[in-house]
């Protein structure tokens, strides 16, 4: 199934075989019954019509069956196809499900967004301490602004024990590119207002003087 899957694919992108979206719907058609890749690859397909009649609901029956095999790039798929809303009914409490997934499984900015989901309550009940966590694991990957978060959260004791060492780490921990590059903090970060790092390492200075 995988070398029917792989002729598909070439079929698909014209490398090697004339090009043909009906040709490739069909063959990851013919796959679909153990293959999570030819389903990964038949629900986008389905999704745009693109060689195969359009059909949403057929298109998220193989997504969903794909993600039941533990295939990664389509649990992060069936994520986004909840989250976005271009393709079906925005449906964040299905996509929070499916991001924790990929979360759980390795995915550093799925890791980010569940901690997004916790901190605000979207998707999820809001739970703070959650929140922090996956945060912090999402900091651990090297995920910058993750850490600009966990930092604030250690300063204000949101979710963690207050603690200022933990904050210096985090701050310290995140490289000097990274730290001094803009952030998007109004869409990536649940904390509003975000202090940029710069400011971090300053309140984190004023408090650590204050402790002398």
């Amino acid at each position: 199934m995988r070398a029917q899957s792989g002729l598909a694919f070439m079929t698909l992108k014209g490398r090697g075989l004339p090009e043909s979206p009906t040709e490739a719907a069909r063959l990851f058609q013919s796959a679909t019954h153990d293959d999570p890749i030819a389903l990964y690859n038949i629900g986008p397909l389905r999704l745009s019509g693109k060689g195969v009649a359009k059909d949403l609901d057929r298109a998220e029956t193989a997504l969903r069956n794909a993600a039941r095999k533990d295939y990664l790039p389509v649990i992060q798929a069936l994520a986004e196809f909840y989250a976005s809303g271009a393709d079906a009914e925005l449906d964040l409490r299905e996509a929070a499900i499916w991001y924790e997934k990929a979360a759980e499984r390795g995915d550093v900015q799925a890791q980010f967004f569940v901690g997004r989901f916790y901190a605000t309550g979207v998707g999820v009940s809001p739970n703070i301490r959650y929140a922090a966590k996956w945060f912090e694991r999402a900091a651990e990957n090297g995920y910058a602004t993750a850490a600009f978060n966990v930092a604030i959260f250690y300063l204000n004791g949101s979710g963690v024990q207050r603690n200022l060492e933990a904050a210096i780490t985090m701050v310290s921990n995140v490289p000097p590119m990274a730290a001094s590059a803009p952030h998007r903090c109004n869409s990536e970060s649940p904390i509003r207002p975000v202090l940029a790092f710069p400011k971090i390492r300053k309140c984190v200075g004023m408090v650590e003087q204050g402790r002398q």
